[in-house]
C-alpha cells in the first residue's frame, strides 16, 4: 500500500511513520524523497502524476503548523491544498487525509479566531467537496497539539495541555480517519 505523505520531514508526519509501509515523501525540507516547494509543484509533470495514480493513501501534512503565521502564509496553504486535491481527483486517489485543528473551532479557554483558524476551516469544505465529487474517502483531521518538545507540555498553558495529543492519540486518531483497519 502506498502513502504518499506531504510534508514529510515535518514533526506530525515523523511519528505518524509507524501507522505506514510504503511511503513516499514530499516536503521542502531535506530528507524527503522528493523535494520541493508545495507552492512550486507542476501536478501536470509526470513524477507527480504517476505517484499520485499509484497511491493508495496521501497525507497532507505540508501547512504550517504556526497560528500567528502571517496571513498569507495560510492563504497559501489554502491554494496548496486545492491544487494538491485537483491533482489527487485525476487520479482518484482513494484515501486522503487533511490538516485541520481544533482551532477551526476553538474550544472553550482558546485564544480566539484568526486566519490560520479560518483556513482549517476551508480546508474541512475541500475534504467535502474531494468526497462529493470523487466518491472517495477523504477527511480533514482535527489535530490536537502534538508538541515538538514533549518537555514543554509541563510549562504550556493549561488550555493548550488540554489539548495534547501524545504519540498514541495521534496514531489512534489518524488510523481511525482514515479506517485503516479496514484495508
Amino acid at each position: 500500500m502506498t502513502t504518499v505523505i506531504i510534508g514529510s520531514e515535518g514533526n506530525v508526519a515523523q511519528r505518524l511513520r509507524p501507522l505506514f509501509q510504503d511511503i513516499v515523501g514530499i516536503d521542502r525540507a531535506s530528507g524527503a524523497d522528493f523535494v520541493v516547494d508545495l507552492a512550486d509543484i507542476d501536478y501536470e509533470q509526470p513524477w507527480i502524476a504517476d505517484l499520485l495514480s499509484r497511491a493508495d493513501i496521501v497525507v497532507h501534512l505540508g501547512t504550517s503548523p504556526r497560528v500567528n503565521d502571517p496571513d498569507e502564509v495560510h492563504y497559501q496553504s489554502v491554494r496548496n491544498t486545492v491544487n494538491l486535491l485537483t491533482a489527487c481527483q485525476k487520479a482518484p486517489v482513494p484515501k486522503v487525509l487533511l490538516p485541520s485543528s481544533l482551532w477551526a473551532e476553538p474550544p472553550e479557554g482558546f485564544p480566539g479566531t484568526n486566519a490560520y483558524a479560518a483556513s482549517k476551516r476551508v480546508i474541512e469544505g475541500l475534504a467535502e467537496m474531494y468526497r462529493v465529487s470523487t466518491g472517495q474517502h477523504c477527511v480533514a483531521l482535527r489535530f490536537g497539539w502534538v508538541a515538538r518538545d514533549v518537555a514543554k507540555v509541563a510549562t504550556a498553558e493549561d488550555w493548550l495541555k488540554a489539548a495534547i495529543w501524545d504519540d498514541a492519540r495521534l496514531l489512534r486518531e489518524v488510523a481511525q480517519a482514515l479506517q485503516l483497519d479496514e484495508m
